[in-house]
């Protein structure tokens, strides 16, 4: 039989649960009022997403250029039946846009005819 390993816990003492660029938030039970918060939970982000991110933020320093992360939701429940939501982040591909003198070389059609190649 496998001997019983505690978690790995973090740096305020609490076992981590999740992996990299994972979170759970679950349902808050304790809501007594309508502005009080629907979900909490916690979000484990990789050192590289988070480079990323800041890569991202120093090269765009516009503060109104949005700078966004995937996120994928799984709907699971605990080993109790609590359900609880399940987060996956990556990073998101920013591709910048093409001069509009790109786009139109792009749109043209080709003008090179290749007499070698064969058609039947």
């Amino acid at each position: 039989m496998p001997e019983f390993q505690e978690r790995r816990k973090d740096k305020n003492g609490d076992p981590i649960w999740s992996k990299p660029n994972d979170g759970r938030m679950f349902v808050n039970n304790y809501k007594t009022e309508k502005v009080n918060h629907d979900f909490s939970g916690k979000v484990w982000m990789s050192l590289d997403l988070l480079k990323s991110l800041v890569k991202f933020a120093k090269d765009n320093p516009d503060p109104n250029e949005p700078n966004y992360v995937n996120v994928r939701m799984y709907i699971n429940k605990d080993k109790n039946g609590k359900e609880f939501y399940k987060l996956l982040f990556s990073e998101y591909k920013y591709f910048p846009p093409k001069n509009k003198q790109a786009q139109a070389l792009e749109s043209q059609p080709s003008s090179v005819i290749d007499d070698d190649i064969p058609f039947d």
